[in-house]
């Protein structure tokens, strides 16, 4: 299933230099909380149910905008149960019809956003962050080899800060230091305006 709406936001993105849009789209009765990001690749739409019933899944986007992951395995009675209040409709749940209609209802146009960084990991369940390790940026740590960052440090930082960042922690050899509370920092160690 290709996402031509989500070729269109990105170009859009481009323009603005974001790397990062969240938007909300309604299908049927629910209402996701979604974030497209092309810090990494493939690129990736995370969809988060909002209301009573609890749905989130991550989509791999390739370069060419295709769902690489459209196949929902255990997480097809989720949607269903999302999608239909009752749990059924009389109609069966097609992924390629939805994705269709998430296609159509994904905004083409980026707004410039200023996302926290516990707002990010809100919303990508894929990395499975835990808060109690801090997701707001504190500080540089940096080593000597034979010591590195981690690679889940170094995803963090991509996924959580931006590629910039991703860098810096490439190029110095230094891993990205968290807090549970927002210090007030960017990713460069100063204090936000």
């Amino acid at each position: 299933m290709k996402m031509t709406s989500l070729e269109g936001l990105h170009a859009s993105m481009n323009q603005i230099q974001l790397d990062l849009q969240q938007f909300r789209v309604r299908t049927g009765v629910a209402e996701f909380d979604c974030l497209f990001s092309v810090r990494d690749k493939p690129f990736y739409l995370s969809m988060t149910a909002r209301g009573e019933r609890r749905f989130h899944y991550t989509f791999h986007i390739d370069e060419s905008y295709t769902v690489k992951n459209a196949y929902l395995g255990e997480k097809y009675g989720d949607l269903r149960d999302v999608l239909y209040v009752d749990g059924h409709s009389g109609q069966p749940l097609k992924p390629s019809d939805w994705l269709a209609t998430v296609n159509g209802a994904i905004p083409r146009h980026a707004t410039a956003q200023n996302l926290s960084t516990g707002e990010i990991a809100r919303l990508i369940y894929h990395l499975d962050l835990n808060p109690s390790e801090g997701l707001y940026f504190k500080t540089w740590r940096y080593h000597r080899h034979p010591i590195s960052f981690s690679k889940r440090n170094y995803e963090k930082t991509l996924h959580l800060l931006g590629a910039s960042a991703a860098d810096h922690s490439r190029r110095f050899n230094a891993s990205s230091v968290w807090s549970v509370n927002d210090v007030g920092r960017t990713e460069r160690g100063e204090r936000k305006r």
